[in-house]
């Protein structure tokens, strides 16, 4: 089992490239500096534009390119879609933020949290904000966060803090509202929130526990858990929660990654595997790559989910339907991974190495190979 810390340093180890960085153009760009604790809030002006182009994800990941568009092939109902990715905005991150998480509003706000750091960025790319806006917040109050959402408005952010444990209230300018202790019997380490309630994955004597916080007090209430493997009693195993549309997904950091569906109660509705077995060797003598899992993203009415070698520049991207089911797996050669995703909004939100770290966002769609740029 790989070190605690280096899973929670997951996007900043499995994004850095092996072999060879990835050259990207964005269609615009915006640079954020690491805060001043004295002051309070660091922003930064926006950088100078740089021409739109294709990504170089294009060489590996996509079938077709145009402009900044790039297409990842994926057959959710036939051989002939293909999923599209245009790229909207490309936000520099601080060397020293290592982003473990992203949360997105529903009118595109964003918020990007870090496993060493102590303090979220917050950012309002355009057309929100004609030339873009980011601000750090949290530096007085925050110790360990590990998960954010936005609540009713854009103007509530709430994040959940392992040191603690709590919940704490921002505005989007960064002043604290409320702060609120959480009833759980360890640290939690991942938070994510379904639109409704925090549900909280915290290991504890054996067992790996996911807790719902009810109402605005603090209570959990635990709804799953996740026995220690007799087999291996010094194993238990790490999981990536994220929420959506009546469902909570756990999916195992590590081999065989499993994903387990639940219901907000804990009901367990189902499980899924990427499978792919024969792509998880490595070429080099056979032996096994150090692959880890990011969290099930929605995409509608389906669900995409990226393994990344740890080594290389290797990333598997699976796409499950509705049932759970894979319809499209494939290998590629990329330093990026999602994150987080909007799916009224078909907004998909990557990390990506080109040289430095960067937060992406891709308006996506399925669109008909046959008919190039027909959306479906």
């Amino acid at each position: 089992m790989f070190p605690l810390a280096f899973l929670l340093g997951l996007y900043s180890h499995l994004i850095h490239p092996v072999i060879h960085p990835v050259e990207v153009h964005s269609s615009r760009e915006w640079a954020v500096a690491a805060p001043a604790v004295e002051a309070g809030l660091s922003v930064t002006e926006p950088v100078a534009t740089r021409p739109g182009s294709s990504s170089g994800l294009a060489a590996t990941l996509l079938e077709s390119v145009a402009g900044a568009n790039v297409s990842v092939t994926a057959t959710p109902q036939s051989s002939s879609e293909l999923l599209e990715l245009e790229e909207s905005f490309a936000i520099s991150l601080p060397d020293s933020f290592q982003i473990t998480g992203a949360a997105i509003s529903p009118s595109g706000l964003l918020a990007l949290w870090s496993w060493n750091s102590a303090y979220l960025i917050v950012a309002r790319p355009p057309p929100g904000a004609a030339e873009g806006e980011m601000r750090t917040i949290g530096q007085l109050h925050l110790s360990r966060p590990i998960g954010a959402a936005f609540l009713g408005s854009d103007s509530l952010l709430e994040v959940v803090d392992a040191a603690g444990p709590s919940v704490l209230g921002f505005s989007f300018d960064g002043a604290l509202l409320y702060e609120r202790s959480l009833e759980v019997p360890a640290e939690p380490e991942v938070a994510a929130h379904d639109g409704f309630a925090w549900f909280l994955g915290v290991p504890d004597s054996g067992q790996y526990r996911i807790f719902r916080v009810d109402g605005k007090g603090g209570r959990t209430l635990q709804v799953y858990s996740i026995e220690r493997n007799e087999e291996d009693p010094w194993y238990l195993p790490i999981f990536q929660l994220s929420a959506g549309n009546g469902e909570i997904f756990a999916a195992m950091t590590e081999s065989p990654f499993e994903v387990c569906r639940l219901s907000p109660d804990g009901q367990l509705l189902g499980t899924m595997r990427p499978g792919g077995e024969d792509e998880l060797s490595d070429d080099r003598g056979g032996s096994r790559r150090l692959l880890v899992a990011l969290p099930v993203l929605r995409l509608a009415n389906h669900l995409l989910q990226t393994q990344a070698d740890l080594s290389s520049d290797l990333r598997i991207v699976t796409i499950y339907d509705s049932a759970g089911h894979v319809v499209r797996r494939r290998t590629v050669n990329a330093p990026m991974g999602f994150v987080a995703s909007l799916p009224d909004r078909r907004i998909l939100l990557a990390v990506r190495w080109t040289g430095k770290l960067e937060l992406v966002g891709y308006a996506w769609r399925w669109s008909d190979a046959k008919t190039t740029g027909r959306e479906k």
